[in-house]
């Protein structure tokens, strides 16, 4: 029920969250909400003409993504040829992709 989720939602978020690491959420929220990754975002979807790279679905609900971690890589974080437009269905299938397009860019 609707208070059930509530109660939920308040006692495993924030500091309470299992995989809760202090400060992070925070940071993370700052800077996926600056004007850098807007930039960013903007610009990965120019360059790829607004469409899916795996698919090649255009238009629709389109999401950027880091070829090298947002979180392992902070100075790789805001550079366009470290970014690719995926649809929603294929960004949640990078672990598969990650790999195999980091490869094929790095030899070209």
């Amino acid at each position: 029920t609707k208070s059930q989720y509530n109660d939920y939602k308040i006692r495993f978020s924030g500091r309470n969250a299992p995989h809760w690491i202090h400060g992070r959420y925070k940071e993370n929220k700052l800077l996926r909400t600056s004007s850098n990754w807007r930039t960013w975002r903007k610009n990965v979807f120019e360059r790829d003409n607004y469409a899916c790279l795996v698919c090649e679905k255009r238009g629709g609900y389109l999401e950027p993504h880091h070829i090298f971690r947002f979180a392992y890589f902070p100075e790789f974080r805001f550079n366009v040829w470290n970014g690719m437009t995926l649809c929603a269905p294929c960004h949640q299938n990078t672990k598969i992709w990650d790999r195999k397009w980091q490869l094929v860019n790095l030899e070209n």
